[in-house]
């Protein structure tokens, strides 16, 4: 590569790097008119604010699993990104003193609007916590009325995902 294509290069990265700048300048002014008008959206600032961090954890999450991708042991890095996220998942429901109300929104609203694959992101979360805390997560899934979907989610929930099963654990 001579002289004169890196010069071109080097501009169309600046050139990509500033539309980056200005559509994060424009999602951060939307954030902070939200934080400053909740009622237009018709969300509290606490429930953006736990909106804003656990779909930022999704996306951690999402990230973290495609950068984990055809490595080698792949499940048990898996592994412990869900455990990661579970114990950030944790912390942003206690932020909120685990409030049925805010935690029972928040779960409708990620199970009606997540695309799949955030969907299956958002269930191994829940598989973990539940383990981890069991009387907390039903009260925020089966605390209101009962829908289909939460129906079919209980039996997901009792069994958690895990990288080696116990069989294989013996035999390795």
């Amino acid at each position: 590569m001579d002289k004169k294509e890196q010069i071109e290069a080097k501009v169309r990265i600046e050139k990509e790097q500033s539309k980056t700048f200005i559509t994060r300048d424009n999602i951060d002014k939307a954030i902070e008119l939200a934080l400053v008008q909740p009622t237009s959206f018709g969300w509290t600032v606490q429930q953006f604010k736990l909106f804003d961090r656990v779909a930022r954890l999704l996306d951690m999450d999402r990230l973290a699993r495609l950068t984990n991708t055809e490595k080698q042991h792949e499940p048990v890095h898996r592994r412990t990104v869900i455990d990661k996220s579970v114990s950030r998942l944790r912390q942003a429901l206690a932020s909120v003193s685990w409030e049925t109300r805010l935690t029972q929104w928040l779960h409708v609203l990620l199970m009606e609007n997540l695309p799949p694959s955030y969907l299956a992101i958002y269930i191994d979360m829940l598989q973990t916590l539940h383990a981890k805390l069991p009387l907390l997560v039903d009260k925020m899934i089966f605390g209101s009325t009962l829908n289909i979907g939460q129906e079919l989610l209980g039996p997901v929930l009792k069994k958690p995902w895990e990288p080696i099963s116990r069989r294989n654990r013996n035999a390795a």
